[in-house]
């Protein structure tokens, strides 16, 4: 009866470590090739001709923004993931502060939150 019980609690921690495995695996790289969108409380503006692209990466548990000719870089305090969707959130300091990024690891595209940035990105599995 023990080996029973020890076999179910190696397989209930197996089972539960394994959603933070796939997690882990989710590095990406991702910019805003297309649009830059900027956001007030009051309204948000879409530039498509005149802007310089940004990217944001996932490495293991540091997240990097690189805007313009800058990278500000923090480590993950918040890292959920359901199904094909993760979700994670650094503090990167620099102009920017907190950065949320949500991304789609089967669609493959990603939405940046930082400072007054809110960005729609392509992004690549690394």
């Amino acid at each position: 009866m023990p080996s029973r019980t020890l076999s179910a609690a190696l397989a209930l921690a197996a089972a539960c470590a394994a959603p933070a495995a796939q997690a882990a695996s989710a590095d990406f790289t991702c910019r805003n090739a297309q649009a830059e969108v900027t956001c007030t409380a009051q309204k948000c503006a879409v530039d498509t001709t005149a802007f310089t692209p940004m990217s944001v990466s996932l490495t293991g548990s540091q997240l990097e923004v690189c805007a313009y000719s800058a990278c500000q870089s923090g480590t993950v305090d918040l890292r959920r993931a359901r199904g094909d969707l993760l979700v994670v959130h650094a503090r990167t300091g620099g102009a920017g502060g907190a950065a949320l990024v949500s991304y789609d690891r089967k669609q493959r595209i990603a939405t940046l939150l930082w400072g007054n940035y809110a960005l729609p990105m392509s992004c690549a599995a690394d």
